[in-house]
């Protein structure tokens, strides 16, 4: 237990190693505790104060972890990433500390989280399970304004209908979902309302799974000039479901960035859209970017419900090229209406 704590691993050309509990999923050489607990009073820092990245930040149990606390692993102030931070109970986690792994001058750091089932609830979440970790959504949300997400799930990962139905991530920023992350093939991934957004606007969209049932996934970008959309990312070790994907890039006059990459595997399954893939950039005025290519890889059947979209358009001229599309399925029909290059 850490009370009223203060640990600091902080150095002038970059940030250390903080370990508490053990060491990254419970793996290395460091004792693994069965319970964790840190509470609202103590902060833990591994950040670089004057140049390079920040440091590591692990806090580990083989039961519970309880995380109210802090953590700061930034940048430097003249150059440097942000640092990562794990926290996890191996089958339990009651988080509702804070994370900062920002970088004035650098690529933000990546928090994760994994333990071993997760829900996604609307609204305030519910007491833990035995092995079921509830994080609100408006929790999830805000880790994204200083630090880029990765929620693992040992087993299953379920999203609750939403009621503003979306999970919104702060722009630019990357956020991986992972359900059946020992691999063992039991674990799906599952938005329970097919119609809610996974919303990552100008950031990369990454889920994985023993099967993926997905709602509406978009890393659109509006607005901004040379701005790229996100990519978006969807493996399974089954099928693939999802209702819609979008990767686009739209600016309201001259110089529009290029449309998000997507790729969905399914290894052993069909790959099924409910609705349309538009990787497309559109410039009002001139030169739009590049459409995003679009590659899908099923061992069975590949059924797309609209279209494929990842043409480049200018409203005046100097269009680029359309995205290019790979569709492969090894042992069943592929259905498209329409792709538009």
């Amino acid at each position: 237990s850490l009370r009223g704590a203060t640990l600091d691993a902080s150095g002038n050309r970059g940030g250390g190693l903080i370990r508490i509990g053990g060491d990254y999923q419970g793996n290395g050489s460091v004792i693994n505790a069965n319970q964790t607990s840190i509470d609202h009073l103590s902060l833990l820092s591994a950040s670089a104060l004057e140049r390079g990245n920040g440091g590591n930040v692990i806090i580990w149990s083989d039961d519970t972890t309880d995380f109210q606390g802090s953590i700061r692993a930034q940048g430097g102030l003249s150059s440097g990433n942000g640092g990562f931070a794990e926290i996890s109970g191996k089958k339990r986690l009651n988080i509702s500390g804070s994370v900062d792994l920002s970088a004035l001058q650098g690529e933000t750091g990546t928090v994760l989280l994994d333990p071993e089932n997760i829900v996604i609830t609307n609204g305030t979440a519910p007491t833990n399970t035995a092995t079921t970790t509830y994080l609100s959504s408006n929790y999830v949300e805000r880790l994204s304004n200083t630090a880029n997400v990765s929620l693992a799930a040992t087993n299953n990962f379920i999203i609750e209908d939403l009621s503003d139905n979306e999970l919104r991530f702060q722009r630019g920023s990357a956020v991986t979902l992972t359900a059946d992350s020992d691999l063992d093939g039991n674990g799906a991934f599952i938005m329970l309302d097919t119609k809610d957004f996974i919303d990552a606007d100008r950031g990369n969209i990454s889920l994985f799974g023993a099967g993926i049932t997905a709602g509406r996934l978009t890393t659109d970008t509006t607005g901004t000039t040379g701005e790229n959309a996100g990519n978006i990312t969807l493996v399974s070790s089954r099928g693939v479901t999802v209702n819609n994907i979008s990767t686009n890039t739209y600016f309201n006059g001259n110089g529009a960035g290029n449309g998000g990459d997507l790729r969905i595997e399914a290894r052993n399954g069909d790959i099924a859209v409910d609705g349309l893939i538009k990787t497309w950039s559109l410039a009002t005025g001139s030169n739009a970017g590049s459409g995003g290519n679009v590659s899908l890889e099923a061992s069975g059947r590949i059924f797309i419900d609209d279209e494929i979209n990842t043409a480049s358009s200018s409203g005046e001229n100097n269009a680029s090229n359309g995205g290019n599309v790979s569709l492969i399925a090894h042992t069943g029909d592929i259905v498209v209406n329409d792709i538009y290059t």
